[in-house]
């Protein structure tokens, strides 16, 4: 079945998830939750801090704020033509990132 489901939210990095359970069989605030009002505020300011600009690479900025940017980069590169931003040697990223 295709739609909204929680473990969409988990794997965008929407909502917290505790164990790999989570996305099958996972119970609200036991397995998966809500983030709290601060963390969402800051990952919304994040993308409109990224959907706002004229930078040739507003799609990756905001990719790579939901997802990472190794899978910003894939997404990018691979299956949508968009620009992206070369790696970084050494960084790392608070969003989830995705295998490729």
């Amino acid at each position: 079945m295709k739609g909204l489901k929680y473990s969409l939210f988990i794997r965008l990095g929407l909502i917290w998830a505790e164990g790999t359970a989570a996305l099958d069989k996972g119970i609200f605030n036991d397995k998966w939750g809500l983030y709290e009002p601060h963390v969402m505020n800051d990952l919304y300011k994040r993308l409109t801090l990224a959907l706002d600009s004229n930078d040739p690479y507003v799609p990756f900025d905001a990719l790579s704020t939901l997802i990472g940017p190794r899978g910003a980069t894939f997404f990018c590169r691979d299956r949508l033509s968009f620009l992206y931003r070369p790696a970084e040697t050494g960084s790392s990223s608070n969003a989830m990132d995705i295998d490729s």
